[in-house]
């Protein structure tokens, strides 16, 4: 998961665009490739802010300090390319294999889902979505539009469903995860849905 960039933005839409945060998760999000080298000096400078300011930013996003916050930037860059078990993200898999193959691959999921879809599941699914009072679901990164998608698609039907890119926010508070999880050169499954009843 993109939990560093997630929190980023989340930070990007919550803070007011004149704030010192706003300014601090925009000048990090602008260099993200860059923090997995940078010190909490370099960050501070390029921020023109002090190295305290910076700490207690990372800290309000959620690491533990600036060393938490930096292990995770080494991560988050680690997931854009290729590693020993062969995952990469969509934009290398069609540079490197075309638009169609994508498209090929895309389809195949979209036919296993189609099949792959129990009845009873979808009617529970159903009857728990009008029967329910309070509504939430959550993704981070892509599987969050699914989320907010399906907050929309409720309004039609009266149904009020709460959901927040903040990933801090929604422990514990789950009806529906989106997951989108991708491997290249095998199917990628679309979003999948957990019915997590027992939490409301």
């Amino acid at each position: 998961m993109y939990i560093l960039y997630n929190r980023l933005i989340t930070a990007l839409n919550e803070k007011k665009p004149d704030s010192t945060e706003f300014y601090i998760a925009k000048m990090m999000i602008w260099n993200l490739w860059e923090l997995p080298r940078m010190s909490i000096s370099d960050v501070a400078k390029m921020c023109a802010v002090s190295k305290s300011t910076i700490s207690k930013f990372v800290r309000d996003i959620g690491f533990e300090d600036y060393l938490d916050f930096k292990l995770e930037a080494v991560r988050q860059g680690k997931k854009e390319i290729y590693n020993s078990n062969g995952k990469c993200n969509i934009t290398d898999y069609i540079r490197g294999h075309g638009i169609w193959e994508y498209e090929k691959i895309l389809s195949e999921d979209i036919r296993s889902v189609l099949f792959g879809i129990e009845e009873d599941q979808l009617k529970r699914l159903a009857v728990d979505l009008h029967e329910y009072k309070h509504l939430a679901a959550f993704g981070i990164s892509y599987s969050e539009s699914a989320a907010i998608n399906l907050q929309h698609k409720m309004h039609y039907y009266h149904k009020f469903l709460y959901t927040t890119m903040n990933d801090r926010q929604q422990e514990n508070n789950n009806l529906f995860t989106f997951s989108y999880l991708s491997e290249c050169m095998k199917p990628m499954p679309l979003p999948e849905v957990l019915l997590l009843c027992n939490s409301l």
